[in-house]
């Protein structure tokens, strides 16, 4: 029941609008029959009725001026203006106070009830609104108190406790799925934290937290993140995509947290950049991925994973320790076979991402980041642990031979190679192999390394070795060709002219004569 109250200074049509219109039918309650504006005001200030039906012109306080006060005090109460033929325009101003509703005199009953009935429906549309948006507040309360209590079980340690981790996210995400949908973890680096704290920082440490764990708030926000771990210049965080992505989730998370990034920038004022984004392709994955780690918290297992990342990276960036990153990285290996195929994929893709960033942010050689991009497509097509296996050693290998070799270094060693297996049919895929590399970027990292291809630094090898043959030793030219590893005496004639200028035979007698003329 709605609340309505009405004035008038004519006593006749007070009465008449008190008596005659079936109020309560229409769906109201009449709190009070007024003769001014003044006691209408009064009303207003102690308890706003919902609807006012008044006279427009009365002796002390007009309905206009009611209107006025209601629109200035921002209340919810309706207009109903009643007024004389001569006072049409007056009420026709009473627009811009946002009344809607008038009805000249002499009342006519059924224009008054129709006007209380479009007010009515009014309420309840306004009404039905309130008490959705009220049920929306409440369940949105609920779901946040639900979503903290999921990020605090994954923090205090729900690793080995998937039944409750998946109730909880089926709770709060009924349209997602655990088993697919994407979570990540992440550091976020505060620079130069201690000068920033020191001199500038205007805001609670607990407000820069508060604003990352709300900004999935956002429309058009796509993750769910939470502060898992505090600790000096970076704060830890644990989220997860809360939408099904056709494409890369690890591209649509980047994106969401560049803009979290630049939203504190613009906050706080603070520089905070991105530091080890670890992207899962479920929770399922991520807790298999550290069930390495023993039944410990969320935040103890990404750290020590964070650190084993950290020692591979320290001994593959420092000159001389290659196998100090190969055991790191053998040992990080070493329990892909506890894994699923997929996500053992996902760990050794999480073990290189981090590295991958820091020495493109570094302005690492073309060469490295070649490296790096091929393993990405390696890893993809890994079908079991040992290939996965394969892939991190041959990257760390590959790595450490582009960081801290020079050019000569690796194509003397490709040479050194060659010569030790100059008599088999030598192919670009038997040496990539022996290098840890793919063929593609072999060949690429060769040619730009040694000025030449692969087969024509081959073909010039075993042509500078039969010829040191035919120059040294009595061998027949078809054991020549053998054992720089042709099968074909006519294609190895052919490719020795093209190499001296001359066949076998010729430069064989012309460097005896040499030796002849420089005996005598």
């Amino acid at each position: 029941m709605y609340s309505v109250a009405i004035a008038d200074d004519e006593v006749c049509i007070r009465e008449g609008l008190r008596d005659l219109v079936e109020w309560h039918k229409l769906g109201f309650s009449l709190v009070g029959a007024f003769e001014d504006g003044d006691e209408l005001i009064s009303l207003l200030e102690r308890q706003p009725p919902d609807l006012l039906v008044t006279d427009i012109r009365m002796n002390r306080c007009s309905g206009l001026e009611v209107a006025k006060y209601i629109q200035e005090h921002n209340l919810r109460t309706r207009v109903i203006l009643i007024s004389g033929y001569k006072e049409a325009d007056l009420a026709m101003s009473a627009i811009r106070y946002g009344v809607k509703n008038y009805v000249l005199k002499p009342v006519d009953l059924d224009e008054l009830t129709e006007c209380i009935q479009n007010v009515r429906t009014e309420l309840d549309t306004e009404q039905a609104a309130y008490l959705k948006q009220e049920k929306l507040t409440q369940t949105c309360s609920k779901i946040e108190d639900l979503l903290n209590l999921f990020f605090e079980e994954m923090m205090r340690g729900s690793l080995q406790n998937q039944r409750l981790v998946r109730r909880m996210f089926h709770l709060i995400y009924p349209n997602l799925s655990f088993e697919q949908n994407a979570c990540f973890s992440l550091t976020l680096h505060i620079r130069q934290n201690n000068h920033f704290v020191r001199n500038q920082w205007a805001h609670g440490r607990g407000e820069l937290s508060q604003y990352i764990n709300s900004f999935a708030s956002s429309s058009s926000c796509r993750i769910e993140i939470r502060i898992i771990s505090d600790q000096d210049d970076r704060l830890l965080a644990f989220g997860l995509l809360r939408v099904q992505v056709s494409g890369s989730a690890r591209s649509v998370i980047e994106k969401d947290i560049a803009a979290l990034c630049d939203g504190l920038r613009t906050t706080f004022g603070v520089q905070i950049n991105l530091e080890g984004l670890e992207v899962f392709s479920s929770i399922p994955a991520m807790l298999s991925s550290l069930s390495d780690a023993g039944p410990v918290s969320l935040p103890c297992a990404l750290e020590r994973l964070g650190l084993r990342q950290k020692q591979f990276y320290s001994a593959l960036l420092e000159p001389g320790k290659e196998p100090q990153a190969i055991q790191a990285a053998e040992c990080f290996a070493s329990y892909f076979e506890e894994l699923e195929p997929a996500l053992a994929k996902d760990a050794a893709k999480n073990f290189l991402y981090p590295l991958s960033i820091k020495l493109k942010e570094e302005g690492i050689p073309p060469l490295a980041a070649l490296t790096l991009d091929e393993a990405f497509l390696e890893l993809d097509r890994a079908e079991d642990s040992a290939a996965l296996r394969d892939v991190l050693l041959k990257t760390t290998r590959s790595l450490s031979a582009v960081l801290h070799g020079t050019s000569s270094d690796f194509v003397e060693r490709t040479k050194e190679y060659i010569f030790e297996h100059i008599g088999q049919d030598l192919s670009l895929e038997d040496i990539a192999e022996h290098f840890y590399l793919s063929p593609s970027h072999f060949s690429r990292t060769f040619k730009a390394q040694a000025g030449e291809t692969l087969i024509r630094f081959i073909s010039r090898c075993k042509m500078e070795y039969a010829a040191q043959l035919l120059s040294n030793t009595n061998l027949k030219i078809y054991d020549v060709c053998e054992q720089v590893g042709y099968k074909s005496l006519r294609h190895f004639n052919k490719l020795f002219k093209a190499y001296t200028g001359m066949q076998p035979s010729g430069y064989r007698q012309r460097m005896h004569m040499g030796g002849a003329g420089n005996d005598q």
